[in-house]
């Protein structure tokens, strides 16, 4: 079984990984590139989960009759988190 299949079928947990635990015959390079893939697309379909939600939170501001600035603050707190999320990547 591949390291893929083994971290997608939760025989690896963060632990294992954080730990080097499940490393034994495997090349570290190896397991670093299919972890990162397998996060890698994680992350992808989080954003676009989140794109989303962003459409249905637009449709639901204007379904309020756009007067709502409890929207306006949601919006403001997600430019915050993604101001964060975008440091990590250096930018």
């Amino acid at each position: 079984m591949s390291i893929k299949q083994m971290f997608k079928k939760e025989f690896i947990t963060e632990t294992d990984v954080n730990e080097g635990d499940f490393l034994k015959g495997y090349s570290t390079k190896q397991v670093a590139k299919d972890v990162y893939e397998i996060k890698y697309n994680e992350v992808e379909n989080q954003l676009k989960a989140a794109l989303k939600g962003l459409k249905k939170h637009k449709a639901l501001f204007k379904k309020s009759g756009e007067t709502d600035w409890g929207y306006v603050g949601d919006l403001g707190y997600v430019q915050e988190q993604l101001d964060t999320i975008k440091t990590s990547f250096g930018n």
